[in-house]
């Protein structure tokens, strides 16, 4: 018996739908591609052996004027998108006292030598006694020494409230890392750091109903917070 050629069904293929490019950064709050320098923020000014007199928390007073000055500061920084936050500022009450916070411990704890003194004597302990020579005689030391101090300032000086739950606060930890071991010339994006972190756990962020005001918002405070732990690093 001749087999018998089975018709086969055709079928219409539909064109591909093109997507329009329409950018999102309106809608989460910042730029994603906004590029964090690390030679601009390590490498463009000389070091300091104390905190900086020029920077926002040397020159705030412990008081709710200060931390508005502190407030004002942080909402000017630039995430790479204009996001209207008009009105907004009577409902960051709770910020405002989170940041009052924050001067208080960091006028407290500066410029840091205590810390510092005590940080690498508990360090040096597990060292032997071959590091520990080249840790006195200057030499490079690892990044692991910094990253671990600055990590420690963070946890004494910035509330955890600050950054909403236990969750963002390891993430920017993580963050504080890879700033101390990148190279000079690496860069990082905005989106990168940011990536992870949740508003939703952050409750004085919880009187902003637009969630692109909430990102916006919360990736200025992320990103002044990177730019003091460059300042634990330099000083």
């Amino acid at each position: 018996m001749d087999d018998v050629e089975i018709p086969r069904k055709r079928t219409r293929r539909s064109k591909k739908k093109i997507k329009p490019n329409v950018s999102t950064h309106n809608r989460i709050g910042y730029k994603g591609t906004t590029v964090v320098s690390n030679k601009h923020m390590l490498y463009s000014q000389v070091t300091h052996e104390h905190w900086p007199s020029w920077h926002i928390l040397a020159k705030s007073p412990p008081t709710l004027e200060g931390a508005c000055k502190v407030l004002d500061h942080i909402l000017s920084k630039d995430v790479g998108e204009n996001v209207s936050l008009s009105g907004t500022m009577k409902d960051l009450a709770n910020l405002k006292v989170l940041l009052l916070v924050l001067i208080k411990k960091h006028n407290s704890f500066s410029p840091y030598t205590y810390l510092l003194d005590h940080h690498l004597e508990s360090e040096c302990k597990k060292l032997n006694d071959k590091q520990l020579e080249t840790t006195r005689n200057l030499q490079p030391v690892d990044y692991t020494l910094v990253s671990n101090f600055v990590n420690k300032i963070l946890k004494k000086v910035v509330p955890l409230r600050l950054f909403g739950c236990n969750h963002n606060a390891r993430l920017f930890k993580r963050m504080c890392s890879k700033l101390a071991c990148s190279g000079k010339f690496q860069n990082f994006r905005l989106g990168t750091l940011m990536f992870g972190l949740k508003t939703s756990n952050v409750p004085w962020l919880n009187s902003v109903t637009e969630s692109a005001v909430k990102m916006n918002i919360f990736a200025k405070v992320i990103f002044n917070k990177l730019l003091d732990a460059k300042s634990f690093l330099r000083s």
